[in-house]
């Protein structure tokens, strides 16, 4: 609501991955930052969830960004580590990623400050903020790079060439709010849009695999409900008494 006051700290994306023997999280915040984080994979066992095992952590590397980051994803260009981000002004940006860096440390006095760093863009949608972004492989070991927006597309380029376009998903008829991929046997992508449909993708062939309708409508008593593909209430779910359960 316009009464919330703005939190710069707020977390925008994040993502993980392991590079040799650490595990590497990489967190955008809505001061325009990100900020990567190392921990050596043996002191990540860490068991139960009491506050003498919680630690705070401050980054390894902090990089100024040009807009707030809204998806992120870990990628490897020939044996260099990057962190690719996209952001609201719909520009995909690679950062590299210090493996060398001394893991993260609880030791305020040896944090980092944030910091401009050498940065490659990768690409840019015109006039469109991106809302997911996924680096993946097909069974031939190529890259591709798919980047999703608000303006109900899905292009898909390929990685580090980014400057060729392998094709787009072109089937929503609203934006894209949120977007993943996998790479295995099977290229496949799954979109979810503002037009109230989860769509599965072939991205190497660009075509649409299928389609499962969400759709919302007000009800009689103008609350929003859930509807099934035909258009009608999906039931309501019901106790062992048959009374309505309550929304948690």
């Amino acid at each position: 609501s316009g009464d919330k006051p703005n939190d710069d700290n707020e977390i925008q994306a994040v993502c993980c991955t392991k590079v040799g023997s650490c595990l590497w999280f990489a967190v955008s915040r809505g001061v325009k930052t990100l900020s990567l984080y190392s921990i050596p994979d043996a002191e990540s066992n860490i068991e139960g969830g009491s506050e003498e095992t919680t630690k705070l952590l401050y980054p390894s590397a902090i990089y100024n960004l040009p807009k707030r980051a809204r998806s992120l994803a870990f990628t490897s260009v020939d044996d260099l580590q990057v962190i690719v981000a996209g952001d609201l002004s719909g520009d995909a940006i690679a950062f590299p990623v210090p493996t060398d860096a001394p893991s993260s440390t609880c030791d305020e006095n040896k944090a980092v400050k944030a910091m401009s760093t050498p940065k490659r863009l990768l690409l840019g949608h015109t006039a469109s903020m991106l809302t997911g972004l996924s680096v993946v492989s097909n069974d031939q070991q190529q890259q591709f790079i798919l980047t999703a927006d608000r303006d109900e597309k899905v292009r898909i380029s390929y990685f580090p060439e980014t400057h060729i376009i392998h094709g787009y998903l072109l089937g929503h008829s609203s934006f894209i709010s949120c977007m993943d991929a996998i790479s295995n046997e099977r290229s496949l992508c799954l979109t979810a849009s503002g037009d109230g449909t989860s769509r599965l993708w072939d991205y190497q062939t660009c075509k649409e695999v299928g389609m499962l309708p969400v759709v919302i409508k007000k009800s009689d008593g103008g609350e929003m409900e859930e509807v099934d593909d035909e258009g009608k209430p999906t039931p309501e779910e019901v106790d062992d008494e048959g009374k309505p359960t309550p929304e948690e």
